[in-house]
């Protein structure tokens, strides 16, 4: 079981990268991961990862030491159609339309259209596994893979 320790000055990005380097040497199927803090009041916690868990925080050490914004909310979340549309870098009239065609589902509040957020993230992941898709056919085609 690997551990990590966290204090205070955790949020300095070098220590974050000295994390992240320590969480990539690791194998999350293989290895689980034991997190150590100390608490305002000066009490000292531990807890034991899950396999899951511990993925999910080396992706978000990975965003950290990337500066990459990050937001996390749980999929049931409802965003409006402004969100949805910054969230997935398009237009509000482009997702407007894409919600008409049924390609992302969304329900009404009062005369207010509103979509999950895990609706909004599968839809942005199938478009990056199509993009790489038809990256991989092009490359085919021209002898490049």
């Amino acid at each position: 079981m690997s551990a990590i320790h966290l204090s205070s000055d955790a949020l300095l990005i070098p220590q974050w990268v000295e994390i992240r380097r320590q969480l990539e040497e690791m194998n999350p199927k293989t290895c689980g991961l034991t997190i150590h803090w100390s608490t305002a009041d000066g009490q000292f916690r531990t807890v034991d990862l899950s396999e899951e868990m511990t993925v999910f925080l080396v992706q978000l050490v990975q965003q950290l030491t990337e500066a990459r914004p990050i937001a996390v909310q749980a999929p049931e979340t409802t965003l409006t159609t402004t969100q949805a549309a910054a969230l997935l870098q398009m237009s509000r009239p482009h997702l407007i339309r894409l919600l008409e065609a049924g390609g992302i589902p969304h329900h009404w509040v009062g005369s207010h259209r509103r979509i999950l957020v895990g609706d909004v993230l599968k839809y942005k992941e199938a478009k990056r596994l199509e993009a790489i898709a038809e990256m991989t056919r092009i490359s085919q085609e021209m002898g490049l893979y």
